[in-house]
């Protein structure tokens, strides 16, 4: 998964012309232009950051800069400059140098990437105790030969790895499988 760059945001063939984008890539446009507009440079000269998706173009995933000395709304601007009344600014105050864009684009690419990975630990959680309510009684034998045994073994091991404690009363599965390799 690739971040994109400024030029992405920016250019009608950014994002490989469009063809490269991905759902994370609007996520993270979103947070971009929030924290463009929270720039205090961008408040002192006035400039408004808008997510804006184009359609009928090459990329949709971008993001303008508008000047605003009247505190228009996202929707008044994009308005005024559809309909040629505006022009989308050429210069990005408050930021000093190309590398500030790029650590501000990795920051929000990496705060929806946290985002993500959250949810991903707490649907592996309650998956883990899903299965630890159901494997009991699925395979009374006590055997723990049933595939949702290794499946719990292995939401353990990478809940683990990720550092999530788990809770003290949770079903205790051993990290082998029975003939004692480790699954």
């Amino acid at each position: 998964m690739a971040r994109g760059s400024w030029d992405d945001f920016t250019s009608k063939w950014g994002f490989g012309d469009g063809a490269c984008s991905e759902d994370r890539d609007f996520r993270a446009r979103d947070k971009i232009v929030s924290k463009l507009n929270a720039d205090p440079g961008f408040q002192r000269e006035k400039v408004m950051a808008v997510a804006w998706d184009s359609t009928g173009s090459h990329n949709a995933c971008f993001v303008l800069l508008f000047p605003n000395p009247d505190g228009l709304s996202t929707e008044e601007l994009v308005v005024a400059w559809e309909g040629d009344r505006i022009q989308d600014a050429d210069e990005m105050p408050g930021l000093d140098d190309y590398d500030s864009l790029d650590r501000l684009i990795g920051e929000a690419y990496d705060e929806i990437d946290s985002e993500a990975d959250a949810g991903l630990i707490e649907a592996c959680k309650c998956a883990l105790a899903d299965l630890e309510g159901i494997m009991p009684d699925h395979d009374p034998s006590g055997d723990r030969t049933e595939p949702g045994w290794q499946t719990i073994r292995q939401l353990r091991r990478e809940l683990k790895k990720a550092g999530v404690e788990l809770d003290s009363d949770t079903l205790r599965v051993e990290e082998t499988d029975p003939e004692g390799k480790e699954s």
